[in-house]
């Protein structure tokens, strides 16, 4: 159990001190999101304001999501790049705890400093627009990280990928389309629509904070679907990861980029 805790907080001093380093990057990356906020909220005004309005709540937590998915996405999908291309990823297998505990740690430790973030970004969206939500913390901790798993999940399969062909950054950047059109896709009955990521986390969020649902008044078949939703994900994406792993060190090009 120590060992554990001390994995732990290495993980999470190694990623403080990398954001507080390059800090320039992270302060930038949080501007950028916040810039694309006030494109959409003060450009809709101008040209589209009554069709706005209707949606800015949609709109508010349409950003938050995206905002938190982006930064924890590309985190964790960069980890694993930069692994391979520092020369460290193979000292990782030899750790006491294996990869996938080691990247399911730093993954974890991702998500919740991008969910941190996200919150502030939706404050400051909400004092922009004047446009006040009621946050529940609880509801909108656990349907974040359950929505959230989905998008590491994601970023095991890419990173996956990186482990063979090493050089992957445009898929990132066409992962960032993909989960706007996520996002925006409309939740009907069909499962294929719910069992894209985001999608259905996304119209739960929305749900809870625009109708002041606590996380005990949402139907429970939507709660379990949801948690289905995102250990599916996660399961898929590390099997990915330790599918890639034997191929990679089966041709010796684990430690190569």
């Amino acid at each position: 159990m120590s060992s554990i805790l001390a994995l732990a907080k290495s993980i999470v001093r190694k990623a403080l001190i990398l954001r507080y380093r390059y800090f320039l990057n992270t302060a930038g990356n949080f501007a950028m999101l916040y810039l694309l906020f006030l494109l959409v909220f003060f450009g809709g005004q101008r040209f589209a304001e009554q069709a706005v309005s209707q949606s800015l709540e949609g709109i508010i937590v349409g950003v938050f999501l995206f905002s938190t998915a982006q930064v924890a996405f590309s985190r964790i999908a960069f980890d694993i790049t930069n692994e391979a291309q520092w020369g460290t990823l193979e000292h990782l297998y030899m750790t006491p705890f294996g990869f996938d505990i080691v990247m399911l740690f730093k993954s974890i430790v991702n998500v919740l400093i991008s969910f941190l973030f996200g919150i502030v970004l939706l404050l400051l969206m909400m004092v922009t627009s004047s446009t006040y939500l009621d946050i529940h913390p609880l509801t909108i901790t656990v349907l974040g990280l359950l929505t959230l798993s989905s998008v590491i999940g994601l970023g095991f399969i890419i990173g996956s990928i990186a482990i063979i062909y090493k050089r992957v950054e445009n898929m990132f950047n066409l992962m960032q389309f993909g989960f706007i059109a996520f996002l925006s896709v409309p939740i009907g009955e069909h499962v294929l629509v719910k069992a894209l990521p985001l999608s259905f986390g996304n119209h739960l969020i929305g749900i809870a904070l625009t109708r002041n649902l606590r996380l005990w008044e949402l139907p429970a078949s939507d709660l379990a679907f949801l948690t289905v939703h995102a250990v599916g994900y996660l399961l898929i994406g590390m099997g990915c990861v330790r599918f890639t792993s034997e191929v990679a060190r089966k041709r010796g090009a684990l430690s190569h980029y």
